[in-house]
């Protein structure tokens, strides 16, 4: 008898593309193998909010399509990665007495309904409670687990991530229309993290800097628990932006030359170097210095990360393994420079494939390209924290019915609230 292996399906509703992957996992060897893939444009979201239900749910079906043609099966579930603008994050916690001599479950429970009362307001949906840890009797050392202990009293720690309520209802509803079960709504800085960070650098100190098109996602992990999160509305676009506002030229010839030409460690341009490009109406090409146009770029870079920096500067000492760096925003010459001279920090590096998450060579190339860091990390995301009881049915085989007939097969189930299991 062939031996079957758990199969699942992650999909990134990015801000600019979804992506989706559709993968075995081997307990055994903790690994997934990649079989389909698929990266279509997101025509239905702006700056990081839906603005069109029905293009981003057309983006959706077709991205979701090609993964399955390409793994030759079909999918009636998936674990869904959001991008996180608008979000809230803090810190919080919550005391309770002891029922009894002994720690129990609903003495956990009990502690984290009293932290949750101290954040969620009625505006926002909690989308991640992560615990950092619990304290018995004011200790310093905190427990990640104490139950069946001794104790009067427990103190539970948690980071909080909360969005819009809008933002998630729209979410709710497109995915409805695409007709496909969500295992688990989880934001795209998490499942990066879970991609992009090992878990010995989590543990020494790390910050996760996703710099995106229209947003830059900041996640600091402290002795392997997630202590900061934070999302700031500027990215590459609005980098292109300045480029053609100074330069007096289309948004797409900006785009062309912050990609091509553009550069942030000014150390590395000759005085001599130029570059040409369009300005608007014009028949003839203009030349201008290289210098001038990264002269743009780093002052928006600076400007983009001062939020950044204000919010982490005091616990930069602790980032023992510094800066992790992704997103299509930070494919920029002399990024990693710029990086360490902005935040005064030695160790910075580029995001990594993880190598657990594999393919044969045919689509390993594409698998391995930065834009499908926040699957892969949705993969990883439901081994680690969900385990694989609920992947087996997460597939069907390629029906030859209709494409209505194949989107109908499961109807819509609705969010799931596991606040406690998303500890």
């Amino acid at each position: 008898m062939a031996v079957t292996h758990p199969t699942l399906a992650a999909i990134d509703i990015g801000t600019h593309t979804v992506n989706v992957v559709i993968a075995h996992y081997f307990p055994e060897q903790q690994k997934f193998e990649v079989i389909g893939l698929a990266s279509r444009d997101n025509l239905g979201m702006q700056q990081g909010y839906i603005v069109d239900l029905e293009k981003l749910s057309l983006s959706i079906q077709d991205a979701v399509q090609d993964a399955e043609d390409m793994a030759n099966c079909d999918i009636h579930s998936a674990y869904v990665a959001i991008p996180s603008n608008g979000l809230q994050s803090d810190n919080v916690s919550g005391s309770c007495r002891v029922d009894g001599d002994y720690v129990s479950a609903l003495d956990l429970a009990k502690a984290f309904e009293i932290a949750k009362t101290k954040c969620v307001q009625p505006n926002l949906y909690l989308v991640h409670a992560l615990k950092l840890g619990v304290e018995i009797d004011s200790s310093e050392q905190w427990s990640e687990d104490p139950t069946g202990l001794s104790a009067k009293k427990i103190t539970s720690h948690y980071h909080v991530m909360q969005m819009p309520i809008s933002t998630m209802q729209n979410v709710e509803k497109v995915l409805k229309i695409s007709n496909k079960e969500v295992e688990q709504t989880i934001l795209s800085m998490v499942a990066t993290s879970e991609a992009a960070l090992r878990d010995s650098e989590k543990e020494h100190g790390v910050c996760l800097l996703d710099i995106g098109g229209s947003s830059i996602d900041v996640a600091i992990y402290i002795q392997g628990k997630l202590v900061h999160s934070q999302t700031i509305a500027m990215g590459g676009e609005t980098v292109s932006k300045d480029i053609a506002l100074k330069f007096n030229t289309s948004a797409s010839e900006a785009e062309k030359l912050k990609c091509k030409h553009g550069c942030l460690d000014m150390g590395r341009i000759k005085p001599d170097q130029t570059v040409l490009f369009y300005e608007l109406s014009a028949s003839q090409a203009t030349t201008r210095t290289r210098l001038e146009l990264s002269e743009v770029m780093v002052a928006r870079y600076n400007e983009m990360l001062e939020p950044v920096y204000q919010a982490i500067a005091d616990i930069l000492g602790e980032l023992n393994c510094g800066i992790v760096y992704t997103g299509g925003a930070s494919q920029v010459e002399g990024i990693e420079v710029f990086l360490k001279h902005f935040f005064g920090i030695k160790r910075v590096h580029k995001y990594a494939h993880p190598v657990n998450v594999t393919a044969q060579p045919n689509i390993l190339l594409d698998l391995q390209r930065m834009s499908y860091s926040t699957v892969c990390g949705l993969l990883m995301y439901s081994q680690k924290h969900y385990g694989v009881s609920s992947l087996k049915d997460s597939i069907l085989p390629k029906s030859t019915n209709s494409f209505i007939d194949r989107y109908i097969i499961n109807p819509w189930g609705l969010f799931k609230q596991r606040f406690l299991n998303t500890f």
